[in-house]
């Protein structure tokens, strides 16, 4: 019955999405002033906003309730689910598939559409306000038809299976459980901003309000994606087995796009706030913000791209979700062209048509272009190397690859970035004097060298991953340095974490340390590298059951220390038989010791009790962690002014 009720309830949800859309646009075409002749019909609104979201909440509350109950009736949780599973790994299962993952995609659109509702002035909202929601549904809506019409994931199965196959067991890790709902808020938390945006262009009307809008959905957008790619890569640093973390994956690159596009987003936002500069940049950038974010949503669940968290293998849906991509990116992108083309100012605020003056060269406005400029850059490389595979596929019926030696062509670009990065607190909104950038970059450029050449001399690594720390070092005393407003906090908070996680991708990649040995019980194996020296000692090779899996492993104990003994290990998942490796780490803020047995050691030689082990050492991998839980706490920072500011903007404005 709770399978029904949930069917029942996405139903309902589409009609409560198309009222939703046309109460607004009546209201606004009807009644140009939102008059008070129009206002019971507009007090329907919110109501009817909190009714979508309690509706699509109970669709996904049945589903879990399925996965929890191992209700093999339902084809999804057949699929996916197996009655031995841990209960956190039964829940995740629910959005660990296609079917489930656009659920959870619609979930988060109803949900960002409420928060838009709860956002609206007392009594008369804006029409900024109704048209923005009025879009929001208009999605809401279209990808609601998405999931009852193609993607149903409350099926049925019939006759009932006694038990089901299992969720792929390299996704069972506590990361992978919240590293897809993070990621999500990240997606389609950009559909308020693209919404608010379309809206603004719709009115021609991008004003202060359209401007502190965007800027808050995208900053909840930019902070919630920014943790969903750094639980994505702590998951592959633990579970796959290979010691990094990031391999420029298709799939990682469709959530690293709409990063990039948004971050650049937010620095011409704030150009536009603070001085009325990079108006067009602004619209332009998020537009293609959430249009990344469509494609990765098409990437990722058309079946197009191979990977162990892509989902879906159906060329129908793919070709669904194409024709959506194309259609909501076309008409954005169409508006845009049209607004900037059809008068000779461009786009305006609605009231305001002034030219500005030429940007000074010594500015923080252009230091903002200059960013945002370099990481749309850095976005359409990634772009190409991700898409490019794809286009030779289908037209040269071969296959193509593009691995990591491509990505050093970003290098040059992030490099740059870091560089403005250091020069902020020097340059001011308006202009700054040389002499005051001759003076900061004087006493904070031979601390960043200095930095730079201590990490050589300790790495003893390349003289590439010494400029890099040399560079981050430079962005984070920037930051450091930065005594501003309250508002601009959480930014240098921001750029310091940049900082920090370029120095630890400079340790933790470019001075990796490892070894590979064939050991039996008693053997040592020594490993020393910048910041650490260990010995391991193979204590013991044991085999054991879990709760849903058979594993073999090793104990490893460092030599003359107390501390805890790593346990890497091999385990095989019935009913499928899959099989993953389980790494053990050593943890410290100056280097991890990272231990797994070879993906060569298929079939162990148990009576010799003999194995392959790889060994590694990173330096600073902690540090990595840490700068990108800084990067996102500086988004946290930076939405609690604007924050209050938006949710009671149109009163705020009057006074003024």
């Amino acid at each position: 019955m709770g399978v029904e009720i949930g069917h029942y309830a996405l139903i309902l949800a589409f009609c409560t999405s198309l009222v939703l859309a046309i109460v607004p646009a009546l209201g606004l075409i009807r009644h140009r002033n939102i008059g008070d002749r129009f206002a019971p019909a507009l007090s329907l609104v919110r109501p009817l906003t909190v009714w979508l979201f309690v509706l699509c909440l109970s669709a996904c509350a049945m589903l879990i309730r399925a996965f929890r109950a191992s209700d093999f009736s339902v084809l999804l949780v057949w699929q996916h689910s197996h009655s031995q599973k841990p209960m956190l790994y039964k829940i995740a299962a629910m959005w660990g598939n296609h079917e489930g993952s656009m659920l959870l995609w619609v979930f988060v659109l109803c949900l960002f559409a409420l928060a838009m509702a709860m956002a609206f002035s007392e009594r008369k909202p804006s029409r900024l306000a109704l048209l923005s929601l009025c879009v929001q549904s208009i999605l809401c809506a279209l990808f609601l038809a998405f999931v009852l019409l193609f993607s149903n994931p409350f099926a049925r199965l019939f006759p009932v299976p006694l038990e089901g196959e299992g969720l792929n067991p390299i996704l069972q890790h506590p990361a992978l459980a919240f590293h897809p709902p993070m990621l999500y808020l990240g997606y389609v938390g950009l559909s308020a901003a693209f919404s608010t945006t379309l809206a603004g262009l719709i009115l021609d009307d991008c004003s202060r309000e359209w401007a502190v809008k965007t800027r808050l959905w995208t900053l909840v957008a930019w902070c919630f994606l920014g943790a969903g790619i750094t639980l994505g890569a702590f998951w592959a640093y633990e579970e796959l087995g290979w010691g990094g973390f990031w391999f420029w994956d298709p799939v990682e690159n469709a959530s690293l796009m709409p990063w990039l596009l948004a971050t650049a987003a937010l620095h011409a936002l704030r150009s536009y706030v603070v001085r009325k500069r990079l108006l067009a940049w602004a619209v332009l950038l998020v537009l293609l913000a959430f249009s990344a974010s469509l494609l990765g949503t098409f990437l990722v669940r058309s079946g197009v791209l191979v990977s162990v968290h892509s989902f879906a293998s159906d060329p129908v849906r793919g070709l669904v979700i194409l024709l959506c991509v194309s259609l909501l990116s076309a008409t954005a992108l169409a508006l845009f062209a049209w607004r900037t083309g059809g008068k000779q100012g461009g786009l305006t605020n609605g009231k305001n048509t002034t030219p500005l003056p030429p940007l000074p060269v010594f500015s923080r406005e252009l230091a903002q272009l200059l960013n945002a400029l370099l990481l749309s850059i850095c976005a359409g490389l990634v772009m190409l190397a991700t898409l490019y595979p794809l286009f030779f596929e289908f037209f040269a019926q071969q296959s193509l690859s593009i691995g990591p030696p491509y990505y050093a062509v970003l290098s040059p670009f992030f490099l740059v970035v870091l560089v403005v990065l250091g020069l902020l607190p020097a340059l001011g909104w308006g202009g700054s004097s040389s002499a005051r950038i001759r003076r900061h970059t004087l006493r904070l450029a031979p601390v960043a060298c200095g930095f730079g050449v201590a990490f050589f001399l300790a790495s003893r690594t390349s003289a590439t991953a010494a400029i890099a720390a040399a560079l981050g070092a430079w962005a984070l005393l920037g930051a450091l340095k930065t005594k501003s407003a309250k508002d601009a906090r959480g930014s240098a908070l921001a750029h310091g974490g940049v900082g920090v996680l370029v120095i630890a991708i400079a340790g933790a990649s470019l001075v990796d340390v490892e070894k590979f040995r064939t050991m039996r019980e008693g053997d040592r194996i020594a490993l020393s590298g910048p910041l650490f020296s260990e010995s391991l000692e193979l204590r013991e090779v044991f085999a054991r059951k879990g709760p849903n899996y058979f594993e073999r492993g090793a104990r490893f104990a460092f030599a003359d220390s107390e501390r805890a003994p790593l346990l890497p290990s091999r385990r095989v998942y019935p009913p499928r038989g899959l099989e993953t490796t389980e790494a053990a780490i050593d943890r410290s803020l100056l280097r991890d010791i990272y231990v797994t047995m070879s993906h060569e050691e298929d079939a162990p030689d148990v009576s010799t009790e003999t194995l392959s082990v790889r060994v590694q050492g990173k330096p600073l991998m902690a540090w990595v962690w840490i700068g990108s839980l800084v990067m996102v706490l500086g988004g946290v920072l930076s939405l609690l002014s604007p924050l209050l500011l938006s949710l009671r903007f149109p009163r705020r404005a009057r006074r003024r």
